[in-house]
């Protein structure tokens, strides 16, 4: 993890060096002339994320691990379409997908613990995350046009992720569930960033507070199903 937090910093302060309210002059200049630096950077975060899930998952439950796999590959794609300039829709169809291949994973790291499940115990904490997707959207909608009906879906796609992390209260490790938790509403937080930076108007550092969330995100949301893969292979072990 300490190695995921150090490629985290070099990741957000790549992104905010080349905005243009950088504090070091010209770095965004310097950054623009040379977009594969930026790339590479950006780029080692889902590829160091890959590595550290195939070797510390081998002994789990291959399907739970394959999705995982797959929601890194395509925020990997994702990633590297957002780098690019008209491949915008492109970027959000991967991230569409990662995001379904999330919830479906934390439905499979989530045991059957408990008789009632959370969100059907209660159903409001699970509205009220609806409520801010939908709220972001009504926020949004003057402004998309074109992009309104895959926005839309993306929306739901955050949604549901809060929604199945929320719903892993009780059924996993209490650290693996506040990471899980806490990774997906600030996935909300940082693609809210991205959508009205895009569609409504720019803001200040906002490549930088973009890419600080989304490298914090991704990493508690990886290790913390992580945390679960290692209570489920201890809990299967012969005493």
């Amino acid at each position: 993890m300490r190695i995921y937090v150090v490629i985290a910093i070099l990741v957000a302060l790549s992104a905010h060096l080349q905005g243009p309210y950088t504090l070091i002059a010209g770095s965004d200049e310097l950054l623009l002339e040379h977009p594969w630096v930026y790339g590479m950077i950006k780029s080692s975060l889902m590829l160091y994320l890959l590595f550290i899930v195939l070797i510390n998952s081998k002994d789990s439950n291959s399907i739970a691990v394959l999705y995982l796999i797959l929601a890194i590959i395509f925020s990997f794609f994702g990633d590297v379409f957002l780098l690019f300039e008209g491949f915008f829709l492109h970027g959000l169809a991967s991230f569409l997908i990662a995001h379904l291949f999330f919830i479906t994973l934390f439905v499979k790291s989530a045991k059957q613990l408990q008789e009632v499940v959370l969100i059907r115990k209660y159903p409001l904490l699970a509205m009220a995350i609806a409520a801010m997707g939908g709220f972001i959207f009504y926020k949004l909608a003057p402004y998309l046009h074109d992009f309104a009906l895959p926005v839309l879906f993306y929306v739901m796609a955050i949604v549901g992720m809060g929604v199945f992390a929320l719903n892993r209260y009780g059924r996993t490790t209490p650290q693996s569930f506040r990471w899980v938790f806490i990774g997906a509403l600030f996935f909300m937080f940082s693609d809210t960033i991205i959508a009205f930076d895009r569609f409504v108007q720019a803001i200040p550092f906002a490549d930088a507070m973009i890419m600080s969330s989304y490298a914090m995100v991704q990493g508690l949301i990886v290790f913390g199903i992580l945390k679960h893969f290692e209570w489920e292979n201890n809990e299967e072990r012969p005493a």
